[in-house]
């Protein structure tokens, strides 16, 4: 299995290693598919600083993370979402 690390610094950077897919994100939002199930981070002004899922790595800035959230996948709801976000991300 792959290695798993969360990273935050100051509430406003964090970086997640183990990524597999991302499957959402919004501004208040994302939803990334770990090798440790699916993370929820949640926060103000979200964007992606770094996408490289060849690395399975993923790097987030905000102006306020509240929060981290692991969740066991609630199948097709997020699935629907994810084809087309890599869809618009490879366009």
């Amino acid at each position: 299995m792959a290695q798993h690390t969360v990273q935050m610094e100051d509430r406003g950077v964090l970086s997640v290693s183990g990524v597999k897919n991302v499957l959402s994100f919004d501004e208040e939002l994302v939803v990334l598919d770990t090798v440790m199930g699916q993370l929820h981070v949640i926060g103000e002004g979200l964007h992606m600083t770094t996408l490289t899922l060849d690395d399975s790595k993923v790097a987030l800035q905000g102006t306020n993370i509240t929060g981290l959230e692991y969740r066991e996948p609630i199948s097709g709801q997020v699935k629907n979402r994810s084809q087309s976000l890599l869809r618009r991300i490879l366009k």
